[in-house]
């Protein structure tokens, strides 16, 4: 495993897990002064291009808003097959909470 798998499966099993209707969110302090986020988009939730697609908007809402993203915290955010037809603006609503950012 290479030290980014590594990584992931750190914030997996001692990290706090929130689940919604359209994500699987997994929190775990990090001990820096910056937080980092990292995505999983496995095939069950369909094609490539519906995979790209849910990529594209979860970078796009926490680019946005990352200024109001708590420091110092590793985030993994695991998107359900429900948002591959959701709303931009309904995964953003329901996203920012989970990660205890402020939707502006």
């Amino acid at each position: 495993m290479c030290s980014s798998d590594l990584e992931f499966q750190r914030v997996y099993s001692k990290g706090a897990k929130k689940v919604s209707r359209f994500f699987v969110v997994f929190m775990l302090p990090n001990a820096l002064e910056h937080s980092r986020f990292g995505l999983t988009t496995p095939r069950k939730l369909g094609p490539a291009v519906q995979r790209n697609r849910i990529r594209r908007r979860l970078r796009e809402i926490f680019r946005l808003a990352w200024a109001s993203v708590p420091t110092g915290v590793d985030i993994v955010v695991n998107p359900r097959k429900p948002s591959t037809e959701a709303e931009f603006q309904d995964l953003r609503s329901e996203l920012l909470p989970l990660v205890g950012a402020q939707p502006q």
